[in-house]
């Protein structure tokens, strides 16, 4: 999943995702050629957030 799906399923901006992850808030792993990718667990981050 791209930072724009999440992003999006979070209803947040993808400057907000970027920004949690400089600040050591949130780790994502990244592609072969550096492009973040989330997965199912960073998927239930999104779910408590918004409770």
């Amino acid at each position: 999943m791209r930072i724009g799906e999440i992003a999006k399923a979070a209803g947040i901006s993808e400057y907000t995702l970027r920004y949690y992850e400089k600040k050591g808030l949130i780790r994502v792993r990244r592609d072969d050629a550096g492009r973040r990718c989330y997965d199912e667990s960073d998927m239930e981050w999104k779910n408590l957030s918004n409770a």
